[in-house]
């Protein structure tokens, strides 16, 4: 059923045509609502997955929408990846060679794909991609739910990109997520992050990345709330023009 499912949304995103708009927006919403009926499994993973190569490297009206239904069905398929009464702990390739029962092994499969394919999202750079930077913030919402089931050391490389970009896109998300990861190993900034930290409100000209950086430091403990609002207020008087 989502072999034909993602088969006919493929077709129907290919024609672009106004008179397939129907179809395509009906069969793109029982995409994204899919794993709320059907267990998720590696071969139903990868299925959504190759799905969502096929549409990035096309174009068309109602791209961006078919995408977010997209990973609106990876998101909602992450429920069936949690643990039963088991201890959080690091996702790994070794999981197999660990002794763990068929179920868990699946789960830890499921997980690890998710991750790989949020890797990969991370590594495109294509021209002209208006999307690019949402498709990150949906991936790193991805890899955010896994990790709150297993220990993802990848998440802080990727969080720590999104923040290095500068981007408006992409800064609020990563702070945002990284805050949470963080949390969870009850683990402070290290010294290059607050450089970059430091780095981005001195250098940017978007007031929305100078606050999330600066947010991070005080819910991390780094800097108290008055100095981040003398802070904002330093960057103001020197941006005050720009935003």
């Amino acid at each position: 059923m989502l072999n034909n499912l993602c088969t006919d949304i493929l077709r129907a995103f290919s024609v672009g045509t106004q008179a397939n708009n129907h179809e395509l927006f009906d069969k793109a919403h029982d995409l994204s609502v899919y794993f709320h009926m059907n267990s998720a499994t590696p071969a139903l993973l990868d299925t959504v997955i190759e799905l969502e190569y096929s549409v990035l490297k096309m174009t068309g009206p109602h791209k961006q929408f078919l995408e977010e239904c997209i990973f609106g069905a990876l998101r909602r398929s992450t429920c069936y990846y949690a643990p039963e009464d088991e201890p959080w702990e690091k996702l790994n390739q070794d999981f197999a060679e660990v002794g763990l029962t068929s179920e868990q092994k699946l789960r830890r499969k499921l997980a690890l794909r998710i991750v790989t394919f949020s890797e990969q999202i991370f590594a495109q750079n294509r021209p002209r991609d208006t999307f690019a930077n949402k498709r990150k913030c949906l991936a790193m919402g991805l890899l955010d739910r896994i990790d709150r089931y297993y220990d993802v050391p990848q998440c802080e490389k990727l969080y720590v990109a999104a923040l290095a970009s500068g981007k408006k896109a992409l800064v609020p998300a990563a702070v945002e997520f990284y805050e949470n990861y963080l949390r969870r190993r009850n683990a402070e900034l290290t010294p290059e992050v607050l450089a970059l930290l430091d780095k981005l409100v001195r250098k940017t000209k978007n007031r929305s990345v100078a606050v999330a950086a600066l947010n991070l430091q005080v819910t991390t403990g780094v800097i108290s709330e008055l100095s981040a609002l003398s802070d904002i207020d330093e960057w103001k008087e020197k941006n005050v023009n720009r935003w």
